[in-house]
């Protein structure tokens, strides 16, 4: 199992971490998930400070702008999350991703054929799992987070709670019931008990199930 360790629940909701011999038989019955505990460990690259006490995570979800619009952005660290880094005009401090193969054919190439200069392209993490022998282009930091199954939102979360900011807000990633996305939540549910208290939503489903934001108010 790597660096991962495999827990199961209990009817109380707690987890209890298992012994590697009990663990695999708890995985294969569908009885334990497998996770990678915060923080998660850099693989490559260095580690940054956090410039901010919060990380601004963002989507292109239709709610994105929207979400934007009730967020002093001058607060708060920005973080992109796929095609947000060129879809979404904001001054871009790092850019996380599920998606290591897409990095230069679609984020990169998107972002300068908006105009962006190259200067502004900001510091690019992924995770090391992404990290195939033909993905072109080398990112800036690369996390040993395993496979959290929740989305590009869930790894930028976990990548800058590692990173030592103390709240994650995570606007614009829909996983509402008519979400293409929805099928995403598992994960986020997962993992709730680790992100709780410090991952909140601007709306949807993640301000309804891990708490909203709202200008620095939980």
């Amino acid at each position: 199992m790597s660096d991962a360790v495999a827990v199961r629940a209990v009817p109380d909701g707690r987890k209890v971490e298992l012994h590697p011999v009990d663990a695999k038989e708890w995985l294969r019955t569908g009885s334990a998930i497998e996770y990678t505990p915060f923080p998660w460990g850099l693989k490559s690259g260095a580690m940054q400070q956090p410039e901010t006490d919060t990380a601004l995570v963002v989507g292109t979800g239709p709610t994105a702008r929207a979400d934007l619009s009730l967020i002093d952005t001058s607060r708060v660290t920005l973080i992109a999350v796929n095609d947000a880094v060129w879809k979404i005009p904001a001054p871009w401090v790092h850019l996380m991703t599920w998606h290591a193969e897409f990095i230069e054919s679609k984020f990169r190439r998107g972002f300068m054929e908006r105009g962006f200069k190259n200067e502004d392209w900001p510091c690019v993490h992924v995770a090391e799992s992404t990290m195939v022998s033909d993905v072109k282009g080398e990112p800036d930091c690369v996390w040993a987070c395993g496979n959290p199954k929740g989305s590009s939102s869930l790894i930028a979360a976990g990548m800058a709670l590692s990173m030592g900011f103390k709240q994650v807000v995570v606007a614009g990633c829909p996983l509402g019931p008519r979400e293409k996305y929805k099928t995403f939540r598992q994960g986020w549910i997962d993992h709730k008990w680790m992100l709780e208290g410090k991952v909140l939503g601007v709306s949807g489903w993640i301000a309804r199930n891990f708490g909203r934001y709202e200008n620095g108010k939980a």
